[in-house]
């Protein structure tokens, strides 16, 4: 079995730094389960950088889709550090007007010669517009310890990740456990990358840069009350975006596992808020989509509720309200009874007219 060739973070710089010096934008993605140093790998690759506009922590750091934007828009040959890309670019959100909006930047913005780094969960679950974009893909597989995937070169081929391909590889030894497990052959493996913590200096300004800028992914909180309980703030303001219905129910998950919660957990406790609040709907109600909502009958037709599925509507006569006694049925007169055989007359003299028509309907 081949040996993964052994990276350094300088040699990441020197293939970031080499694309930027010609002209290229450099799009990466670190992803990896929570709390395996997704972010200090990220601080360690673009702190020595060398770009035209090195990283600064205070300005670079995002954790908005606005404040991407921004950086996007005005930034060249700088960096950009979305330390949680779920809140920016996930494909659970993708049908949102900024979505559309954010992968349109990136886009436009490539010749700004910007380095793009993004923290995720998983990379199979981004977006594929923006897989498509990526240049380096690093998953951290355990702390201190990540694989450099880059895509496979390809014409035609639609999935230069090989993704399916490389699944159908992992698979033939998670069903064994996970033991021993063989990252070279993966397809779009180029070798594995070994990394340290943060320096004490590193650690403490990027966790104030984090505790003060995160708390803008769901707005900022007026509540004094609850200052000092970061927990009790977290369910507020998720709760404010369900019931806006921001969310849904694969977003409500992947904010329960980057948050290193569990999803049924999660939604008791919501539940549990709009029952205090006197709601009488649960996160289901809110977070059900438009198809959803709109139920259809057999036919096709939109149900409005359903009342109406199984109720037959009464059909009133013109003229009458619907409180109105009917009108009577109306007698039958002897000479509407001999109707039938006039008009059987009148059709017969018309057949004996045809008769003497020619073919082409011409009198003879």
């Amino acid at each position: 079995m081949p040996k993964l060739i052994v990276w350094t973070l300088k040699d990441i710089r020197d293939v970031i730094e080499k694309c930027v010096t010609n002209k290229f934008d450099f799009i990466c993605f670190i992803e990896g389960n929570r709390g395996l140093g997704k972010s200090t790998l990220a601080y360690k690759i673009l702190a020595p950088l060398n770009v035209p506009f090195p990283f600064k922590p205070k300005r670079d750091l995002v954790y908005t889709r606005d404040e991407t934007l921004k950086h996007l828009a005005t930034k060249k040959g700088g960096v950009i550090f979305s330390d949680e890309l779920i809140n920016v670019a996930y494909n659970r959100d993708f049908f949102q007007e900024e979505q559309k909006t954010m992968l349109k930047a990136l886009n436009m913005y490539r010749d700004s010669c910007n380095v793009f780094i993004g923290c995720i969960p998983k990379f199979i679950e981004l977006d594929k517009q923006l897989q498509r974009l990526c240049k380096m893909r690093i998953t951290v597989v355990r702390r201190g310890i990540a694989l450099i995937q880059t895509q496979m070169p390809s014409i035609y081929s639609q999935d230069n990740w090989d993704i399916k391909n490389n699944q159908r590889i992992e698979a033939k030894w998670t069903f064994r456990g996970g033991r021993n497990p063989q990252y070279s052959k993966l397809t779009t493996v180029r070798g594995i990358v070994h990394f340290s913590d943060l320096t004490a200096n590193q650690r403490t300004e990027y966790e104030a840069i984090k505790e003060e800028k995160r708390g803008r992914v769901f707005g900022d909180y007026q509540d004094v009350t609850l200052l000092g309980h970061p927990e009790k703030i977290f369910y507020q303001n998720l709760l404010e975006q369900l019931v806006a219905g921001k969310l849904t129910n694969d977003l409500l998950d992947t904010i329960a596992t980057i948050n290193g919660k569990e999803s049924d957990k999660l939604r008791r406790k919501l539940n549990d808020m709009l029952k205090e609040k006197g709601d009488t709907n649960r996160v289901k109600d809110y977070t059900m989509t438009k198809e959803q909502k709109t139920k259809r009958d057999k036919l096709g037709f939109v149900i409005q509720s359903s009342k109406q599925a199984f109720t037959i509507p009464e059909i009133v006569p013109d003229g009458l309200e619907s409180d109105d006694k009917p009108m009577q049925e109306p007698t039958i007169s002897q000479q509407e009874i001999d109707k039938p055989s006039q008009i059987l007359n009148e059709e017969d003299e018309e057949i004996e007219v045809e008769e003497e028509q020619d073919i082409l309907g011409y009198g003879k």
